[in-house]
């Protein structure tokens, strides 16, 4: 006796979330080198900011180009709306990337969950208190962002309160985030 045939469903799954990162190369060496640190310092703030007086042809943009990448392709790849506010936010988180990577000779790939936490803080008044006063409270949810996906980051318990829905949704997409709601539902 023969087996009846099963149709093959004709659903197509639902395409897989993928990080921005991957499929991309990354020099993910734990080590700031003695030239990077020194390009951090010398671009100041105001280029590291990309404020009014941001140059994109000094030439410590070029030396720390593998510290500059990861993080920028995680804020293209987040799902934030394009306004000003959030574009100088993100670009804030990755100043405050840069300069902590300086001050503590090593990049966000070997900070330690704890590390990240310290930088984020277990919730804002503490952000603010460890965040250089320039970073406004916008900068911590894409900071968080960055820690999750540079750094492997998932103790976000440790961080109290905040909007986890919305950081769902800036890092895997509102489509998919909410998709999976519904599922769940």
């Amino acid at each position: 006796m023969t087996r009846p045939e099963i149709e093959p469903d004709h659903c197509s799954p639902e395409p897989r979330w993928r990080s921005p990162l991957s499929g991309r190369y990354f020099d993910t060496a734990i080590e700031v080198r003695a030239s990077e640190a020194q390009a951090i310092t010398e671009l100041g703030l105001r280029n590291l900011r990309r404020l009014q007086y941001y140059d994109p042809a000094a030439p410590g943009w070029s030396t720390i180009r593998r510290l500059l990448r990861p993080p920028e392709t995680v804020n293209a790849g987040l799902d934030s709306p394009p306004t000003p506010h959030r574009q100088r936010a993100m670009l804030d988180a990755v100043a405050v990337l840069l300069v902590r990577c300086a001050q503590t000779g090593r990049t966000f790939w070997g900070w330690s969950s704890d590390e990240w936490t310290q930088l984020l803080g277990g919730d804002q008044v503490e952000f603010r208190r460890n965040a250089p006063e320039w970073a406004g409270d916008e900068v911590r949810p894409y900071l968080a962002a960055q820690a999750y996906l540079l750094g492997s980051f998932t103790d976000f318990h440790r961080l109290g309160s905040f909007q986890r829905l919305n950081l769902s949704r800036r890092i895997f997409g509102c489509e998919q985030v909410d998709k999976q709601i519904v599922r769940v539902r």
